[in-house]
């Protein structure tokens, strides 16, 4: 895709071949590379039809780097402006999962004792 963006950069299918980009390197498991691919596209691709496709891809590379807070607005977004996405179900799971990771956060943490346990383990 790289090449073909370099050969051909005035082309229209370049939006196409941006996002598989993006798609290829999330593959890979290059989420950096992949991370900037996409928020390039969302930049660049406003209208394009992929750009719900590349919220939730985001989102997953987000979330995979440990930005849950993004990762959360993306999908939220997503499931805001396209309420009839076929993705909406895949992203509202995405969003439980991360909640869900955030409690087991939260209660693993040493500093989430309660006053009860702290004054307890003393």
């Amino acid at each position: 895709f790289l090449n073909y963006l370099d050969v051909y950069p005035e082309n229209s299918y370049v939006p196409d071949a941006t996002y598989c980009l993006g798609r290829a390197y999330a593959a890979k498991g290059d989420r950096h590379n992949a991370k900037k691919v996409f928020v390039g596209f969302q930049h660049d691709y406003v209208l394009h039809h992929k750009f719900s496709n590349s919220l939730y891809e985001l989102a997953i590379i987000e979330h995979e780097l440990k930005e849950d807070k993004r990762a959360t607005l993306l999908l939220k977004s997503m499931i805001k402006k396209f309420p009839n996405h076929n993705s909406i179900i895949q992203a509202k799971a995405l969003i439980k999962t991360i909640q869900a990771d955030q409690v087991t956060k939260d209660v693993t943490k040493p500093e989430s004792k309660t006053k009860l346990e702290t004054t307890v383990t003393k």
